[in-house]
């Protein structure tokens, strides 16, 4: 029993306006009384069973000798009129908050002032026989974005009669941001190039948490893989540099978003080391979108001069290998794009490049020996294909293009209940095909696999279909056909690179496996059904057959359909 003492005014004074807020009619009592003193006593309690949806609470208070007519209990602004001294109220809301207060009035209408105010917040009913249930709706389990990607993240909740306190999403243990009324969805935005796992948790009633299944997302990295590195190339990245303003890093790529000369222009400055001596050329991955957005200046050990070290580019669509030449070897007889020799001794120098012109990027730095470059270095993969390692191969893979060839490095193995190894692929909806001609397979054992595959998602143990060859000119089909089982191998064959030809097809849920010496003339080797989801991947894989060993091999005539 909690209780409160009342204070009451005189009789015949006029009490002030009523703060409460709701009124429901109750009967009169009569009793007579003096004012002297009124005590509220409260017992509280939770009348309805344990899995009632309708709690209430019973309210007490010790009578006043004197002669009174009756009691009135206020709940919010409501007036009630007892006989008694206690009454009990239904049908309260659970984790809502009620305010009361008691009066004592006379049959000549006099009522005395209210009492000490109580409070009372209705427990949630955590003992509810059906539990809540979350369930997260976007991003959905193995979904592929490119960065930087702005993700929906959202959730849906059937509280079963608990209160809903919030809902939070998280990316593994880190809180990305919370709602804490429907509709439950927050935008993640910016996201860069990585595995993550996404899930939605509902706090409920008195602080209890309720997580949704995980689901993981991949998101694609959207930089160019620079060209694999030689004893006489260094590759270097142009966010790797000491970058000053008005210089911007977005993506990997440097910019400036304004119009400059030398002065006032951003600066990105790039250590090196030679192990010769030698004659060097300087090309990068650059985006010169027109002939406004076209130009830097370089130079190497010194600052660039204007406008003799002025670097113009040619219009690109996009981002494109272009070799560094200077303004100023520009004549009649050498045409302005001619691409500049820095003539380099061994050990550190700097590379200097200025900012000029507005929205020209700057990606991927090559420096190489001149006397080796006699061909173009590899520009980024055609669109729409993308790379990726899948699992853990225990080295870091690339991918590069350059002419029609598909340089692709991958470390790990294809086999058992998950796969690890590099992947060249894209998108697809429904049917497809996809057919290659493998030029070189690196022998890095037998267990090595270089082939063309189609996945229903990029996690590791994703079902999946794959035709390839090994280092021995072994061809051979498998597949895992439930996602975590263990791949089966299928029917085997011969192939000798180059004239090695794979083709997947996909007709609804039957997959084809071919294998051809000429790329026209195609031999069924077998044919296998496997329930795929519509939206899949098809590409190109590598394994090296070893966790940190890399197997370095090369495809042309790469098609996919559609």
């Amino acid at each position: 029993m909690i209780r409160f003492v009342l204070s009451p005014a005189k009789i015949l004074r006029t009490r002030g306006a009523n703060p409460y807020s709701t009124a429901e009619n109750f009967h009169w009592c009569t009793k007579s009384c003096h004012f002297r003193s009124v005590f509220l006593g409260v017992c509280l309690s939770l009348a309805a069973a344990a899995h009632a949806a309708q709690p209430s609470v019973t309210l007490a208070w010790n009578p006043v000798t004197d002669s009174i007519a009756g009691y009135r209990l206020y709940r919010g602004g409501a007036a009630r009129n007892y006989t008694a001294t206690q009454y009990t109220i239904s049908n309260l809301t659970s984790g809502a908050t009620y305010y009361f207060a008691v009066t004592a009035f006379t049959s000549a209408g006099a009522e005395s002032d209210y009492s000490t105010e109580l409070s009372y917040t209705v427990p949630a009913d955590t003992n509810s026989g059906t539990p809540p249930v979350i369930s997260l709706t976007s991003p959905a389990n193995g979904a592929v974005y490119t960065e930087p990607a702005n993700m929906n993240l959202s959730a849906n909740v059937t509280a079963n009669g608990h209160l809903v306190t919030r809902v939070q999403f998280y990316n593994g243990a880190t809180l990305l941001g919370e709602k804490t009324n429907s509709p439950y969805s927050y935008s993640w935005n910016n996201v860069l190039a990585g595995n993550y796992s996404v899930k939605a948790r509902l706090v409920y009633d008195a602080g209890v948490a309720l997580d949704s299944s995980v689901a993981g997302v991949t998101v694609a990295s959207s930089r160019p893989t620079p060209p694999p590195p030689t004893n006489s190339t260094l590759i270097l990245a142009a966010d790797s540099g000491s970058i000053t303003a008005p210089f911007t890093v977005s993506n990997g790529r440097v910019s400036q978003s304004i119009s400059t000369g030398l002065t006032g222009s951003g600066r990105a400055a790039y250590t090196f080391t030679l192990a010769t001596n030698g004659d060097y050329l300087v090309s990068a991955l650059v985006n010169a979108p027109d002939t406004a957005s076209n130009s830097f200046y370089v130079n190497i050990d010194a600052e660039p001069t204007d406008p003799t070290m002025i670097w113009d580019i040619p219009v690109t669509s996009g981002l494109t290998n272009r070799t560094v030449a200077w303004r100023g070897n520009g004549t009649s007889d050498m045409p302005q794009f001619v691409p500049k020799t820095f003539t380099l001794t061994a050990g550190s120098h700097q590379l200097i490049i200025r900012g000029r012109e507005p929205g020209t990027q700057l990606g991927t730095i090559t420096i190489s020996s001149a006397s080796t470059n006699t061909a173009p270095p590899p520009t980024p993969l055609p669109v729409p294909w993308l790379t990726a390692d899948i699992g853990n191969p225990g080295a870091t893979g690339s991918a590069s293009y350059n002419n029609g060839d598909y340089t692709v490095s991958g470390a790990g193995n294809i086999s058992g209940t998950t796969d690890n190894f590099r992947f060249v692929y894209q998108s697809l909806t429904g049917d497809g095909d996809i057919r290659v001609r493998i030029s070189s397979v690196q022998n890095t054992g037998n267990n090595a696999f270089v082939g063309v595959m189609f996945r229903e998602t990029l996690a590791a143990n994703a079902k999946c279909m794959m035709m390839g060859i090994s280092p021995t000119g072994v061809s051979q089909s498998q597949w895992r056909l439930n996602t975590g089982l263990a791949t089966q191998i299928g029917s085997t064959g011969t192939l000798s690179p180059p004239n090695a030809w794979l083709r997947l097809q996909r007709t609804a849920d039957t997959l084809n496996f071919y294998t051809s010496t000429d790329g026209n003339n195609w031999t069924l080797l077998t044919s296998q059904r496997l329930g795929m989801a519509i939206n899949a991947y098809l590409g190109l894989a590598v394994a090296s057959g070893s966790a940190g060993t890399l197997n370095t091999s090369t495809f042309n005539n790469a098609t996919a359909v559609p």
